[in-house]
């Protein structure tokens, strides 16, 4: 299984970028990115979406903390559209480590930003008339030979993050002033796709009847976006000419279908959170462990060094928390910043050097993303968060 291994803390770009050499020790603690799952799930989307929907994964976030550059590479020979990323420094991240692939920056940027952005050939979201403006005087500085290549977005459901419907129209008439500025499509993010299907509809119907009422000559020159991983599966309509999946990419938990969606396509998880036990001990009497010095009375104890520096969501609040170690559950007793503390009694050969599965499998278990937020009172909505934790 083709599956790369990235260092939860700190991170193979960061040690690359300190001049670590091949004599480091390997991290023991981190994650594994199982590509030939990923590229499954891609290629199940797009047969669920149809040929005509092209398909821009969503890497921002590290890729929900699957490795955004991991994720890249991967998915750079299925030749996506564009990537879509949240920050300009994630932009200009990929384009530094030879990601060619066009990149679409949904989050927003400041004036000072944009010569670096449009150097390296980034996409902007326009959010106001005010963003256009700053992009005509940027490329008028650099001296582009070519409009820049820009995404309109619309806030078709009061997020509070792009042009009013009411306002874009008005804004389109003075593109002519701007001649370095080319909107090349209009898009919108469906914030309540993954709670309120009605909710949905309703800013669907919005952004349909905004692009209805533009001039047919604009209509013609762009394309539309709107669906994320939810409206994706549960909204067919949404798909327009490009979406943008990120859970479902990933095998993340998704909300149930909808009455009358299509059957969601088989996907699978791609990440694995793993940790490397360091230290074993025996003591009949109870341990008193973490800050509040809480008793617990294991026999025999397993440490490994991570902590909430590392994964915060996965080991704040570890009630019922469990690891794989020699393909049995582990209870995780406590954790403090850099180490927690693993129940081993019943497993006897438990040594240093071991391998602990916080998220993935082992021999015949599993520990799931959907087990984690069970068990850490995660909402559906956030469970991206368990994964943006090394």
């Amino acid at each position: 299984m083709n599956k790369e291994r990235g260092a939860g803390f700190p991170t193979r770009e960061k040690l690359a970028a300190a001049d670590w050499k091949t004599s480091a020790p390997p991290p023991a603690f981190w994650t594994e990115l199982d590509a030939v799952a990923l590229a499954r799930n891609y290629r199940a989307i797009q047969k669920m979406a149809g040929r005509r929907v092209r398909l821009a994964p969503v890497i921002k976030g590290d890729a929900y903390g699957h490795g955004m550059l991991r994720v890249a590479r991967a998915l750079a020979g299925l030749q996506p559209p564009m990537f879509v990323v949240g920050t300009p420094d994630a932009a200009l991240l990929l384009r530094q480590n030879g990601i060619t692939t066009p990149v679409l920056l949904v989050g927003t940027w400041l004036p000072g930003q944009l010569p670096a952005l449009l150097r390296h050939a980034v996409t902007p979201s326009l959010f106001s008339p005010a963003c256009a403006r700053h992009v005509d005087a940027a490329a008028k500085r650099l001296r582009l030979r070519e409009p820049v290549a820009c995404h309109l977005r619309v806030d078709a459901c009061d997020s509070g993050a792009g042009f009013a419907p009411v306002e874009t129209p008005g804004f389109l008439e003075t593109l002519p002033s701007l001649p370095r500025v080319r909107v090349a499509a209009v898009y919108t993010h469906l914030f309540a796709s993954y709670t309120d299907p009605a909710a949905t509809e309703s800013a669907l119907d919005v952004f349909d009847a905004l692009f209805d009422s533009l001039p047919v000559g604009f209509r013609r020159g762009v394309f539309r976006h709107a669906a994320n991983s939810p409206a994706l599966l549960n909204h067919p309509r949404s798909r327009y000419d490009m979406a943008r999946p990120g859970n479902a990419l990933y095998g993340l938990p998704l909300p149930p279908g909808s009455r009358g969606a299509a059957a969601p396509p088989v996907l699978h998880p791609c990440l694995s959170i793993k940790g490397r036990v360091t230290l074993v001990r025996a003591s009949a009497a109870p341990w008193r462990l973490g800050y509040h010095s809480r008793a617990h009375a294991a026999q025999r104890l397993a440490v490994v060094p991570a902590g909430a520096s590392q994964a915060p969501w996965l080991f704040s609040s570890h009630g019922g928390i469990e690891a794989l170690v020699r393909g049995q559950r582990a209870r995780v007793l406590s954790s403090g910043m850099e180490y927690l503390y693993l129940d081993v009694s019943r497993i006897p050969g438990a040594q240093p050097g071991d391998e602990a599965v916080f998220l993935g499998r082992q021999d015949g278990d599993e520990i799931t993303v959907r087990e984690l937020m069970q068990k850490t009172n995660t909402d559906l909505t956030l469970c991206e968060r368990l994964c943006m934790t090394v």
